[in-house]
């Protein structure tokens, strides 16, 4: 989190969230520490309990009326669960509040990683263990967060939010990975048109440009990312 933190700053310092008269809650996640088992080992973000720290102060000195920080230490390795319950409960801190002008902030800073062709961002959580090439898409998925988990939840809210990913979207997978994802994307589609389907290349770049603009998530409410697809985000 370098200029993204100061452009961050920026756009939530402004006098829009003070003019509408936003009543904030805020789950700010830092993910410094990830396990040290396996043959693919993340590297000690060191930044990202500090990032999330910052966004925290920031966020109470614009009011917030409740907010959770969650970050990580050797002995406490911040999972999938950890974040996906945390965003359930500020949610639900949310909707005790009889304010009809209710706005979640989410903020996570920490270690993530993109699918190419179709630009998913995944959240890698601090106990992910898997080892590259080693295991199946079905828990290759089961262990780390799509960004679209986290959307989905705060969109079926039906309260106003702002998402920030602050994280890499670079791509780590291997082209066997991307040959067996190629295939369950062509299942996809076969199931999605039981009627009769058309390889026809043109169908396919379409669809993949229809799954890029849902995983950039375009909206009323805004979605930020920290760096563009297949770049990497260096933090404070």
């Amino acid at each position: 989190m370098n200029k993204f933190w100061i452009i961050s700053l920026f756009i939530l310092s402004t006098p829009f969230l003070k003019a509408q008269n936003f009543e904030i809650f805020y789950l700010s996640i830092g993910s410094s520490h990830y396990i040290q088992e396996g043959s693919y080992n993340y590297s000690t973000a060191v930044g990202a309990n500090k990032s999330a720290k910052i966004m925290s102060n920031l966020f109470d000195e614009l009011g917030a009326k409740k907010g959770i920080t969650l970050t990580s230490s050797e002995d406490n390795l911040i999972s999938k669960n950890n974040i996906l319950d945390n965003v359930d409960k500020i949610i639900e801190d949310a909707k005790k509040s009889n304010s009809k002008n209710k706005l979640i902030i989410f903020y996570y800073c920490g270690h993530g990683m993109g699918l190419p062709m179709f630009e998913y961002l995944f959240l890698i959580p601090g106990n992910v263990d898997y080892k590259m090439g080693e295991v199946t898409t079905e828990t290759f998925l089961s262990k780390v967060l799509m960004h679209l988990e986290v959307c989905y939840k705060l969109n079926q809210s039906g309260i106003r939010y702002i998402a920030i990913f602050d994280c890499c979207w670079e791509s780590e997978i291997s082209s066997e990975r991307m040959i067996e994802i190629f295939n369950f994307a062509i299942d996809f589609n076969k199931m999605m048109n039981p009627k009769g389907y058309d390889m026809d290349s043109a169908k396919l770049e379409e669809t993949y440009k229809f799954i890029r603009d849902i995983n950039r998530v375009y909206g009323v409410d805004p979605v930020i990312f920290s760096c563009d697809f297949s770049k990497t985000a260096k933090t404070v």
